[in-house]
């Protein structure tokens, strides 16, 4: 599971004010489950939603399902997470190609290659993108990068300053939260490096 890769998305998600539902495919691989379960709590306790689906067991796809009628959906992850298998099972009639793990590398092979729209028989659409490997949100500058993390504005209410940047300034809520276990220590791992991605890119003063 790319942690990182999820964070990127939802920054890009909230500063487009679209409603992301986080979908941890494969949820049946017992080797993932735990950090997976963790993971899917955490981002539930955000307010996101959050399904956990299985093609092979058939978990969560009625709520997928339900979850998407009526909507324009877009599907996006990493290649090999499952998205063509789950097109698949939604959309038996239709001819999607579903790939394997690379034997060289244990990754996704890149099967679909095009942005592709699918219509539901009992309304809403679905665009299938293609998978990616690295997804770059250096086009954000620091404020809304700082929007993008939930936790981080309701915390930051209680900062010693108004602009602190969460990095060294003293009485800062935010670290004070993940030093007692309130916020994950991913996020502002994840936070960090995307300021930095931004200074390369000259977004930040």
């Amino acid at each position: 599971i790319d942690e990182y890769l999820i964070d990127c998305y939802l920054i890009t998600a909230e500063n487009m004010g679209i409603d992301a539902t986080l979908i941890f495919n494969k949820s049946d691989i017992e080797h993932d489950a735990d950090k997976l379960h963790n993971m899917a709590d955490y981002y539930r306790s955000l307010g996101y939603s959050v399904i956990e689906t299985s093609v092979e067991t058939g978990i969560g796809i009625d709520t997928l399902t339900e979850q998407l009628k009526g909507n324009t959906n877009i599907f996006v992850g990493q290649s090999g997470v499952g998205k063509s298998s789950l097109i698949q099972l939604l959309l038996p009639d239709q001819d999607i190609q579903v790939g394997a793990l690379s034997a060289a590398t244990g990754l996704g092979s890149h099967t679909t290659t095009t942005t592709i729209l699918y219509h539901f028989p009992n309304g809403g659409d679905l665009v299938d993108s293609p998978g990616v490997r690295e997804f770059s949100i250096w086009r954000y500058n620091e404020i809304e990068l700082r929007q993008g993390f939930k936790e981080f504005l309701v915390k930051s209410e209680a900062c010693k300053f108004n602009n602190c940047r969460h990095l060294t300034e003293p009485n800062c809520a935010v670290k004070a939260a993940i030093d007692c276990g309130e916020i994950a220590p991913w996020r502002l791992r994840h936070y960090k490096k995307m300021l930095t991605e931004a200074a390369e890119n000259e977004l930040l003063p």
